[in-house]
């Protein structure tokens, strides 16, 4: 378990790296680009000095220092951001071509033939460029300086990529090293899982069945009381009844007392009519 997690926290660390590897590759990529805007500034003014020779011609130095201001003038703008690395690229540039002329000695050991070739093809004349006005030599510094810049920035992208996919295999490795070790040990892994899910089952079936106990004793609950409601209207019906009778059966009896009286009067009645008439007779 321990080597597993090990493994785990040297792929996240990897990760970062990689993140961080992509991120330096892309600011590379702009910066690439921007140094191709400001080669294209450059070669813009030279072709407008071949088509239209009545126009006053700007030096590149004027060109990519103009361009600079522009850029540093809309610094505050939201699209400032993409533009960040043009300004970086024609700092730069104007940096390295200004120790490119100033240390004459290096640049003509180094660079003469390349700065030759330039001067050459923008003079159509031979001769060695240490001749041409200084325009052109700063000129010549400028196009070195955008060229070494761009072997440079091609060197680190080279380098960059090893990286990645030195990166990117180091990463398949782990992950299989991770699977074989995970594998020998699932049960840590497994158990867990399990037990967390029996217990959320578990509560879960607990819970289903105090609720169904729960509507089962409200269920039985109402089903009393209407029973006892029902009861105690029957009761009260039967109360009623039975005080309906009472008082039936009372005018019954006196009904039948008072016909039972009247029978007695008449029958006494009749007696003493009986015996006043057997006086007589024996009289």
């Amino acid at each position: 378990m321990n080597q597993g997690m090990e493994i785990l926290q040297t792929l996240e660390k990897e990760f970062h790296h990689l993140q961080n590897l992509v991120k330096r590759k892309c600011e590379h990529l702009s910066y690439e680009q921007a140094l191709q805007a400001v080669e294209d500034l450059c070669l813009e003014e030279g072709k407008k000095r071949e088509t239209d020779m009545l126009v006053e011609h700007k030096s590149y130095d004027s060109v990519l220092r103009q361009r600079r201001e522009q850029l540093v003038e809309n610094e505050h703008d939201a699209l400032f951001i993409s533009s960040r690395f043009e300004l970086d690229a024609i700092s730069n540039v104007l940096k390295e071509a200004d120790t490119l002329n100033a240390n004459q000695f290096g640049y003509e050991d180094t660079y003469g033939g390349i700065a030759s070739q330039f001067c050459d093809l923008e003079s159509g004349e031979d001769g060695n460029w240490r001749t041409k006005d200084p325009m052109h030599q700063v000129e010549t510094c400028i196009e070195i300086a955008i060229q070494r810049q761009k072997e440079q920035l091609s060197i680190e992208l080279s380098k960059i990529d090893a990286q990645i996919m030195r990166n990117i295999n180091g990463r398949q490795q782990l992950k299989c090293k991770l699977q074989s070790v995970s594998a020998l040990d699932y049960r840590s892994i497994l158990l867990p899982l399990v037990k967390s899910y029996m217990r959320a089952h578990l509560e879960d079936l607990a819970e289903k069945d105090a609720t169904e106990k729960s509507d089962a004793a409200r269920e039985a609950f109402l089903a009393e009381l209407a029973l006892d409601s029902k009861k105690g209207a029957q009761g009260r019906s039967d109360s009623s009844r039975n005080t309906l009778e009472k008082g039936k059966d009372k005018r019954k009896n006196k009904e039948y007392k008072k016909t039972k009286d009247s029978k007695v009067v008449a029958a006494s009645e009749q007696q003493l009519l009986q015996d006043a008439t057997n006086g007589k007779g024996s009289i």
